[in-house]
């Protein structure tokens, strides 16, 4: 990956929601509900506030953490989508129109996700309630998103020869250049 003079992106609050969520989805599978339904149902909760931390923040936090700056318009999003299958995408220095995108997707699904776990909760449920298999339904297209979300960040950071996951982390990236979209 390229090295040298970086940039500021990613703010503390941001990168801690992040892995925050991230975490807490990981524990939440690996929890069996059934032998801990206590552990899980706080998990769900935790992903909940975090989901509307997220929704506050996004609308009132810094620059790279609004959703004014992160979420494109559809033209936009599909003219980058053209321009990224050609080979002759710009770098944004925040989310690209696909990475706002899918922030958005999984924000909307994690949000559900939480939302049927805890109407799981209010009679009536059961094994057989179409509650809990639309819980599960979303749990795996959540699972679908996440998967998808890390092969391409794994892939921009590739292409672009910029560690995308080390910038979630400390918050900085590659300093932009001519051309590139802050």
């Amino acid at each position: 990956m390229t090295r040298g003079r970086t940039f500021y992106v990613w703010d503390p609050l941001q990168r801690l929601f992040h892995w925050a969520l991230a975490a807490s989805f990981v524990l939440s599978i690996v929890v069996d509900a059934h032998r801990h339904p206590v552990l899980h149902r706080w998990l769900g909760c935790i992903m909940m506030l975090l989901v509307l931390f997220r929704v506050v923040y996004g609308a009132a936090g810094p620059h790279y953490a609004r959703f004014s700056h992160s979420v494109r318009s559809h033209r936009e999003t599909l003219s980058y989508a053209r321009c990224l299958r050609s080979g002759r995408e710009k770098r944004y220095l925040g989310h690209s129109p696909l990475g706002g995108l899918m922030a958005i997707l999984l924000l909307a699904n994690i949000g559900l996700l939480a939302l049927s776990g805890w109407m799981l909760g209010t009679p009536p449920d059961g094994p057989g309630s179409g509650m809990l298999l639309a819980h599960r339904v979303i749990a795996m297209e959540t699972l679908a998103l996440i998967i998808t979300h890390v092969g391409a960040v794994l892939w921009a950071s590739r292409r672009r020869q910029e560690n995308l996951t080390l910038s979630m982390l400390t918050g900085r990236k590659r300093e932009p250049s001519r051309g590139d979209i802050l």
